[in-house]
């Protein structure tokens, strides 16, 4: 049975990447152009709280995933923590180029192989989660997220930070996220959350860390650049070990 729970985990981790999510998006918008306006009004007048899209339009509903029990709350935090640390592009290209000496050819470049290293991820993610439990590949990737950032922060080269896309490339956030947005959703829908409503919940919390996050790695980086540049690539590691934890 333990065996089976498990597997029914790794499949739900697979199926709750992006394009699972988008899809979901997609089909509340098609239910939504179907339904003429009288139909749509007694759709939402509906006792049982109507469509479970309806309630995705609301900006902040995304706090109710933090509202609704403690594992649902750190589960949603988890999956925010992810994103927001790969939210730091803009500051790369800043580190790179005044940091590690990059040109903005090797800029470019880098650009690419961060691309390069995600496609090549999206390849490995189902193959390695059927090849161990969901504890050790949220682990391992997790460690490997440590490791980019790490050789990252120290980066005085070109050749050296662009070496930190290695580690990327099941480092990256959607897939260190991959088993824990699959059990936020096995909780929202059990806290009464619609489909619809989880998804739309999932992308407007990572909206809000992804314009809050440029906001602190600049300042970070402004504040530390001549005593200790790699200070946003700190603050990363910090919120993967809480993320962790």
């Amino acid at each position: 049975a333990a065996a089976r729970k498990e597997e029914q985990v790794k499949k739900a981790a697979i199926a709750t990447m992006d394009k699972a999510l988008v899809a979901l998006s997609a089909r509340g918008h098609a239910d939504v152009s179907e339904l003429k306006p009288i139909e749509l009004w007694r759709a939402l007048s509906r006792k049982d709280g109507g469509l479970g899209w309806a309630a995705s339009v609301n900006p902040f509903g995304f706090l109710r995933l933090f509202r609704s029990g403690r594992e649902l709350a750190c589960l949603a935090l988890a999956s925010t923590i992810s994103d927001v640390c790969d939210g730091t592009y803009e500051i790369d290209r800043h580190f790179g180029i005044d940091i590690a000496g990059m040109t903005m050819t090797q800029d470019g470049l880098h650009a690419s192989l961060r691309g390069a290293s995600t496609v090549v991820g999206g390849r490995l993610v189902s193959p390695v989660l059927a090849s161990m439990t969901n504890m050790r590949f949220t682990l391992v990737c997790n460690l490997l997220g440590l490791l980019y950032f790490g050789v990252k922060s120290g980066a005085r080269t070109p050749i050296v930070y662009m070496a930190a896309q290695l580690p990327y490339v099941l480092g990256s956030g959607r897939y260190r996220s991959a088993v824990v947005d699959a059990q936020l959703v096995k909780y929202a829908l059990r806290a009464g959350m619609k489909e619809g409503e989880t998804a739309a919940a999932q992308f407007n919390a990572r909206a809000v860390g992804m314009v809050l996050a440029p906001q602190v790695y600049s300042r970070l980086f402004m504040a530390f650049r001549e005593t200790m540049p790699g200070a946003p690539y700190y603050l990363c590691m910090v919120l993967m070990f809480v993320q962790q934890a």
